[in-house]
C-alpha cells in the first residue's frame, strides 16, 4: 500500500525479515532507507528506500528538504544501479492548513454581525473558516457579513472558507456566496433556498406605508439579485430574479451545475479533528428543513458542536485543535462525561449547597441589575431615534420595527451575559468542590 508522502522502492519483501529488528536510517537529503535483519542473520540489511514527496518544516531534520517527485525518485534508483521489486507513489496526505473556525447558525442579525467581525478581525490565524447553517435573516446584517469577507480577502490578509453544513437560506446564501468560488465548501445533502425580501407587517399600515415598502423590496430585491450575478459565474439577471421568484431549493448537483461551487466534497474536516459526514437530519419547518447544528461551550477552551438535544448516547465534535474530548465537564449545573469515543456517556444535575444557592442568587440579582440598566440605556435610545423619525414625517412600520430590535436586544442580552455568567460560576463552583474535597 502507499506510504503517506513519500515515495517507496521496495528491495525485499519485509516479510523475510524479523519483525522487530527495522530501523530508518537517513542516506541523503529527502532519502531514507528501511534496513532490519534478515532470519537467521546479524547485519542489517536494506529493506527498501523512501523519498521525501512533500515539502516538510522540521527543524530538528534537517535533511527532509529536498523533494522528490516519482520520475526523480526513479532516476536516483537507475543512477546509483539499485533494483527494486516495487515501487510505490507516496500518497500526499490533504491536511487542512491551521485556521480559525467560525460557527455561523441561526437568525442573521445585528448580535451575530458583531460577533463574526469580532472574531475575524481579532483572528490570528491567516485561514478563516466559516460554517454556515441557518434560514437568513436580516439583509442589511447579511450583507454587513458577507462586504466583511470580500473585504478582507481584496486585501490578502486572510484567506476565506464557506462551509455550507446543512443549508445557507435567504440572505445567508450572500454569505456563503462571499468566499471565492474555489474556497465555498458543500456536500452531498447541502442546500440553499432562495426567495424575494419580504418585510413582516406588525401592525396596519396605509397606502404610503405599502407603496414605501413595495419600493424597498424591489430595491432590495435588485441589491441581492446583483450579488447573486457578481458571485456566480454566468448567472444573469432574469435567472436570478427566477430563482428568488419562484421559492427555490436547489441541492448539491444544483450548485454544481449553476457554477456555485467547483465540486461536492464527502465529508468537512472541522480542525482535522472528527469528520462531519453526510448525516441523516431530522426534518423540521414548513420546506422540510434540516435541523442545524447546536454548539455549547464546555469550558474556557472546549466548545463542542452536535445536531438535536444534547443528551446521554450521542456523539459530539469538538471544534479547536485537540480532537480529545475524553473527560468530565461541568457546565450550567450539570456534570457531562464524555468518553475517548467522544460519546456522552451520563449527564447530571450537580447538587448545590445552601453556600453556592446564596453565593449564585447574590451573583444574580447583580447580573439582572446590570442587564435592567442596559435595557434602559437601549430603549432610551430607541426613544430618542423614534422621535427624530416622528419629526421627518417617517410611518408607523418604522417605528415597530424599533420596537421589535428592542425585544431583540432584551433577548440577545440576557443570553449573553448570563451564559458568560454562568460559566464564570461554574468555574467558581467547580474550584470550590476540589477544594472541599481536598479537605
Amino acid at each position: 500500500m502507499p506510504f503517506p508522502n513519500e515515495h517507496s522502492a521496495r528491495i525485499i519483501n519485509p516479510g523475510e525479515f524479523k519483525k522487530e529488528s527495522f530501523r530508518r536510517i537517513n542516506i541523503a537529503d529527502g532519502i531514507d532507507t528501511i534496513q532490519g535483519r534478515l532470519e537467521n542473520e546479524t547485519t542489517m540489511t536494506v529493506q527498501s528506500y523512501r523519498f521525501n514527496a512533500v515539502k516538510r518544516e522540521n527543524k530538528e531534520n534537517p535533511f527532509h528538504k529536498k523533494v522528490f517527485t516519482e520520475k526523480q525518485a526513479k532516476k536516483w534508483l537507475n543512477d546509483h544501479n539499485i533494483e527494486y521489486i516495487l515501487f510505490e507513489k507516496a500518497e500526499i496526505e490533504n491536511k487542512m492548513p491551521k485556521s480559525k473556525q467560525i460557527f455561523l447558525t441561526g437568525y442573521v442579525d445585528s448580535w451575530m454581525s458583531n460577533d463574526i467581525r469580532n472574531e475575524i478581525e481579532s483572528s490570528k490565524e491567516k485561514r478563516i473558516d466559516v460554517y454556515i447553517s441557518s434560514y437568513g435573516g436580516s439583509v442589511d446584517h447579511g450583507f454587513e457579513i458577507a462586504n466583511l469577507i470580500q473585504g478582507i480577502e481584496a486585501t490578502n490578509s486572510k484567506e476565506i472558507h464557506t462551509y455550507n453544513l446543512a443549508h445557507a437560506d435567504s440572505i445567508a446564501t450572500v454569505i456563503f456566496l462571499a468566499a471565492k468560488k474555489e474556497n465555498r465548501h458543500i456536500v452531498g445533502n447541502s442546500t440553499m433556498f432562495y426567495h424575494e425580501p419580504r418585510y413582516i407587517v406588525i401592525d396596519e399600515v396605509t397606502k404610503n406605508d405599502a407603496e414605501l415598502m413595495a419600493r424597498e423590496l424591489e430595491l432590495q430585491k435588485n441589491r441581492i439579485a446583483d450579488f447573486y450575478i457578481k458571485n456566480i459565474e454566468g448567472l444573469d439577471k432574469n435567472e436570478a430574479f427566477s430563482l428568488m421568484e419562484g421559492e427555490t431549493t436547489i441541492g448539491s448537483e444544483k450548485m454544481l451545475s449553476l457554477g456555485i461551487v467547483s465540486e461536492v466534497q464527502e465529508t468537512f474536516k472541522i480542525a482535522a479533528c472528527k469528520t462531519i459526514t453526510n448525516l441523516k437530519f431530522k426534518q423540521m419547518g414548513l420546506f422540510g428543513k434540516k435541523e442545524p447544528i447546536n454548539t455549547l461551550q464546555l469550558s474556557e477552551d472546549v466548545t463542542i458542536a452536535f445536531y438535536g438535544e444534547l443528551k446521554e448516547g450521542i456523539e459530539v465534535q469538538k471544534i479547536g485543535e485537540n480532537c480529545n474530548l475524553e473527560g468530565e465537564y461541568i457546565t450550567n449545573s450539570k456534570k457531562i462525561v464524555i468518553d475517548s469515543n467522544n460519546k456522552i456517556i451520563e449527564m447530571s444535575n450537580i447538587e448545590v449547597n445552601d453556600d453556592d444557592k446564596n453565593f449564585m442568587n447574590e451573583i444574580s440579582k447583580v447580573v439582572n441589575d446590570i442587564i435592567e440598566k442596559a435595557l434602559t440605556d437601549f430603549r432610551n435610545e430607541i426613544d430618542e431615534k423614534i422621535e427624530n423619525i416622528r419629526k421627518t414625517g417617517s410611518t408607523q412600520k418604522i417605528e415597530k420595527i424599533e420596537n421589535k430590535s428592542t425585544d431583540q436586544f432584551n433577548l440577545g442580552t440576557q443570553s449573553s451575559v448570563r451564559k458568560n455568567t454562568n460559566e464564570y460560576l461554574n468555574a467558581i463552583l467547580k474550584k470550590r468542590r476540589e477544594k472541599q474535597e481536598k479537605v
